[in-house]
């Protein structure tokens, strides 16, 4: 699905990844293992382009119990730039949700964050800010 947080930059192609709520299905089943450790990889230095404002709180853990975090991971695909909370990996490990095979192939692919290489790949398909040069941690 596009993302549409209203991030700047007119010409993007960002697919928001794993904004889960109640009363929506989404896929579910296990994931590969080499996935879910990639990806835990990639969120312990998360890097992302912009920041949002909030945190984002988990829907479908009980109120009183549901965890919450504030970053989010922009993940460069073939196509397009993967925006995930970092709470993706919650909901795959607690609420077995499997993210689309895209998604799974360019976490894998994924280079280190904070590379130029990275930074190059996301500017690929979005620049928030034209007149800056997005590859600088």
């Amino acid at each position: 699905m596009p993302c549409t947080f209203g991030l700047p930059g007119e010409q993007h192609r960002l697919l928001s990844i794993g904004w889960l709520a109640h009363g929506h299905a989404f896929p579910r089943g296990p994931c590969e293992a080499a996935f879910v450790s990639r990806l835990r990889e990639l969120l312990t230095d998360a890097w992302a382009p912009v920041d949002f404002c909030g945190v984002h709180v988990c829907h479908l853990c009980p109120a009183a119990k549901a965890p919450s975090g504030a970053d989010n991971l922009f993940v460069p695909g073939a196509t397009a730039v993967f925006v995930a909370p970092a709470m993706i990996l919650h909901d795959i490990e607690t609420h077995t949700c499997c993210p689309p095979d895209a998604f799974i192939a360019a976490v894998m692919a994924c280079p280190a964050m904070r590379s130029p290489i990275c930074h190059a790949a996301i500017a690929a398909h979005y620049q928030p800010f034209p007149d800056r040069r997005v590859d600088r941690p």
